[in-house]
């Protein structure tokens, strides 16, 4: 329970962590590690081509998501309110790979001068217990969006977790790093592709 509460009040979502290393530039995108390797956190920011009630929207279509994400299997919403869900997530990943399930509280809100916030907390012990799968532990993520001209938004993409199994700690490391890479890329690829959504 410490873990958890010194943890949520390192992952600081609007301020880039300057001490942080860049692993890679994707289409604008930049993906950001810690400094020392075993933490299972990591960053991306970009600009995406939407504005932050359009962001928002996606963050929490969950009905979708299977569609979006890769190897997202299911994306079931347990309960869900105005402004927050608890959803069960499970992944098919690719042998040799396990695949991976959680459950998570995503709570959303539109701050003001325009900006938004999604917030992701590990909440399995609300949801079924695993099936099949290896359980991802310790989960802490939070969306930033910040307004910027000509209607497009600054994501700022914060992220930890504990993926579980066997994986060496590096591949685990890396792993993390990917995903939050591709979020805020997967993000700014879906709205600047030509088809009106």
């Amino acid at each position: 329970m410490l873990a958890a509460l010194l943890l949520a009040a390192t992952l600081d979502c609007d301020a880039p962590p300057t001490s942080w290393r860049v692993t890679q530039v994707v289409d604008g995108v930049t993906g950001l590690a810690p400094p020392s390797a075993g933490a299972e956190m990591a960053a991306a920011e970009g600009s995406v081509p939407a504005s932050v009630p359009a962001i928002l929207a996606h963050l929490v279509d969950f009905d979708h998501m299977p569609g979006r994400i890769p190897w997202l299997a299911t994306a079931r919403v347990l309960a869900r309110d105005v402004d927050q869900a608890l959803v069960y997530f499970r992944y098919d990943l690719p042998w040799p790979v396990a695949d991976r399930d959680y459950t998570a509280r995503y709570r959303w809100t539109a701050l003001p001068a325009g900006a938004g916030r999604v917030e992701i907390d590990d909440a399995d012990g609300a949801g079924p217990p695993p099936a099949g799968a290896v359980r991802v532990t310790d989960l802490r993520a939070c969306f930033a969006l910040e307004p910027l001209a000509d209607d497009r938004t600054l994501v700022r993409y914060r992220v930890h977790m504990e993926l579980g199994g066997r994986l060496p700690r590096r591949t685990k490391d890396e792993a993390v790093q990917k995903l939050a890479l591709r979020s805020v890329v997967g993000l700014r690829r879906y709205f600047a592709a030509p088809v009106a959504r």
